[in-house]
């Protein structure tokens, strides 16, 4: 799987120094998403990794082949030994999964906006709905402002890893679903991108508080 943290590479030998050692560490899914193992990297401290981020197919995660058009991204927030532990940190959907479902004839509506989980994390995620058949510019409208209620009303009431196991089983998409076929033939639902960018000053000002 691709790994997006930079490492330094070992340096030649100079002036009689020795060149730094590396070692190898495992990087994990978070414990709401089974901890399962993502990759392998290199550093010369296992710290050095913090921060980083990289990216898994949902299929890897899940070995169900209908989530190989789900791409999701960890961060790199915490070391244990040689095992560094992540967040989830967002997701996208295939484009090329999204083309094949839009034909001719079908309309799509998105909806870009940002929500806050229950333990202030700022997400901002894009809806999209795909109808089978053309609709009206005022369906879509109707669309797209009860995609933006559902999804904002939804996600306070969940903390980070809850949303990201709703998103894994598939259960925001039913949601967008159950909403979306009252008004017109519903093709695809789902939050087709999500991308998490920070936690709120006051959570953090509130944790260090209590410390």
């Amino acid at each position: 799987m691709p790994f997006h943290g930079h490492t330094k590479r070992e340096l030649p030998k100079k002036g009689g120094k020795k060149a730094v050692q590396r070692i190898w560490v495992s990087i994990r899914t978070p414990a709401y998403l089974g901890e399962k193992h993502l990759s392998d990297a290199p550093c010369t401290a296992p710290e050095d990794l913090l921060g980083r981020t990289l990216e898994a197919l949902l299929y890897d995660i899940t070995g169900d082949p209908a989530h190989s058009f789900m791409k999701l991204k960890f961060k790199i927030t915490g070391v244990k030994g040689n095992e560094c532990a992540t967040d989830y940190w967002g997701h996208e959907i295939s484009r090329d999964y999204i083309t094949s479902i839009l034909r001719k004839g079908s309309s799509r509506v998105d909806a870009i906006f940002d929500v806050t989980t229950k333990d202030s994390y700022v997400i901002r995620v894009r809806t999209t709905i795909i109808t089978r058949f053309r609709i009206s510019t005022s369906k879509k409208r109707i669309l797209r402002k009860g995609m933006v209620e559902l999804i904002s009303n939804k996600v306070p009431t969940l903390t980070l890893g809850q949303f990201a196991q709703e998103v894994a089983a598939g259960k925001v998409e039913s949601d967008i679903y159950n909403f979306a076929k009252k008004v017109v033939r519903v093709k695809f639902t789902g939050i087709t991108k999500a991308k998490v960018l920070r936690r709120t000053l006051q959570v953090l000002t509130q944790s260090t508080t209590q410390t």
